[in-house]
């Protein structure tokens, strides 16, 4: 085990140890309100009150979901009072729980006056903690005895990020070859998605432990004075050498590029994990130092997730102790699940790979039942056995607008279907992380 695993791990057993987990006391009924992206839309929140009904249970959803957007654009909308935010403080007095999906955020904490073109009143914190601690504190005025949970994201398949680029390039180029005007080759390019056979390696080559369980995490964002030291060291890498020279590969050359002391630009790589080895390739230096100025590298990871749920336990220390702060640790869920699925537990799957459509997004069937069902079975603190998984498996179900909400039919990709073992494994494994978990609060 790893030193970083070891004390994400060692968190895990001290907040599991420190309280009690809810009690057993059934719920019949449950008001939702959703916060997320298209991470959200997986789980398929217009189907949820039918998942639920097959288990005797009233299941209300209300959502807001904004395409790619991390949760900090969820509270502006509050803070602005704009018609998302209006509609949420509405419903929040007879909203039993809210649900917060931590995506591509900017670390724990990142104070700014300014992002994405979206101005502040004055300098705030959009870190995921400061983030959610807003939508919970404007949550619990309207409805004191209220529950909060984070939905955890989890990490894609970097590889078809990366094939997707190549081939949009190759299909690009060849477009233009054929004469075709540019703006109709760039809305073609766009179009243009990886086929279920082009996944298919993609996925079963897979290695979603280590992404989860990454060593790779850095949360805390760099000084200014370090910020603005690496840009200089990305921007050298980066840089088209003088004729004669080479582009810099060592931690010499580096510092000669960027007009710097080399101890400070081996101290500052140095915080960031980068090292001769990196260097060696100076794009991939450059990228990776891109990935760190801020500290927002591998935000979907265990790492970050507990972070946030360590420092939400510290700015809510009541709501913790009563056992009305939570996770949705989807992560965790998969992880197990990936295990049983290269032990040959789950029938006719090899890896969580192939629960990706895409890369990032679920496909329909027995992907994104397994999100409802983790949710069904954290909010009910129930086993989701006797939830309908049958609804998941109609595919007509999937139409856009036929519950309530949108669903990109791209998104959905080949469906993965449920079978009664498929469905039985992956309900035993939801309740057994769920029920264990450090911070579900589900005993």
């Amino acid at each position: 085990m790893n030193r970083a695993t070891a004390r994400w791990m060692g968190l895990a057993l001290l907040a599991a140890g420190a309280a009690a987990g809810a009690g057993a006391e059934e719920i019949a009924k449950l008001r939702a309100y959703y916060f997320g992206n298209s991470f959200t839309g997986n789980t398929m929140p217009g189907l949820h009150p039918l998942l639920g009904a097959g288990a005797g249970k009233e299941w209300s959803v209300q959502a807001n979901i904004q395409a790619g957007i991390p949760i900090w654009v969820h509270m502006k909308n509050i803070l602005d009072r704009n018609p998302n935010g209006e509609r949420f403080l509405k419903a929040a007095p007879e909203t039993d729980a809210i649900v917060m999906l931590v995506f591509g955020g900017h670390g724990l904490s990142y104070t700014t006056q300014e992002m994405w073109g979206s101005r502040f009143a004055q300098p705030t914190d959009i870190g995921d903690v400061n983030a959610c601690s807003y939508i919970i504190e404007e949550y619990l005025k309207l409805n004191p005895r209220g529950r909060a949970c984070v939905y955890t994201a989890w990490p894609g398949i970097p590889e078809a990020g990366e094939f997707r680029k190549r081939v949009q390039a190759e299909t690009q180029q060849s477009l233009l070859n054929q004469g075709m005007e540019r703006e109709e080759v760039l809305k073609k390019v766009k179009e243009r998605k990886l086929t279920h056979e082009e996944m298919e390696p993609l996925r079963r080559g897979f290695d979603y432990a280590s992404l989860w369980l990454t060593d790779d995490y850095i949360p805390e964002s760099a000084p200014a004075e370090r910020r603005t030291r690496l840009s200089a060291y990305a921007t050298a890498l980066r840089a088209k050498p003088a004729a004669g020279a080479g582009t810099p590969s060592t931690v010499a050359a580096l510092a000669a590029a960027a007009q710097a002391p080399e101890a400070q630009v081996k101290e500052d790589l140095a915080a960031i994990r980068i090292d001769e080895k990196v260097l060696a390739d100076p794009a991939a230096a450059a990228e990776r130092i891109g990935c760190y100025i801020h500290g927002w590298h591998n935000t979907h990871s265990r790492a970050h997730m507990y972070a946030v749920m360590e420092a939400l336990k510290e700015r809510f220390p009541a709501l913790w102790n009563e056992g009305r702060l939570g996770m949705v640790p989807v992560g965790d869920v998969f992880l197990e699940l990936d295990r049983k699925m290269k032990a040959g537990e789950v029938p006719g799957i090899v890896n969580i790979g192939e629960f990706s459509a895409d890369g990032g997004h679920l496909r329909s069937g027995l992907p994104r039942y397994t999100l409802a069902a983790t949710h069904f079975a954290v909010l009910f603190r129930e086993h989701p056995g006797k939830a309908d998984w049958k609804v998941f498996q109609e595919r007509s179900n999937y139409d856009s607008g036929k519950y309530g909400y949108y669903v990109h039919q791209p998104d959905l990709a080949v469906h993965l279907d449920i079978t009664p073992e498929r469905a039985k494994v992956v309900n035993d494994t939801i309740w057994a992380v769920v029920s264990g978990h450090p911070y579900t609060r589900v005993k």
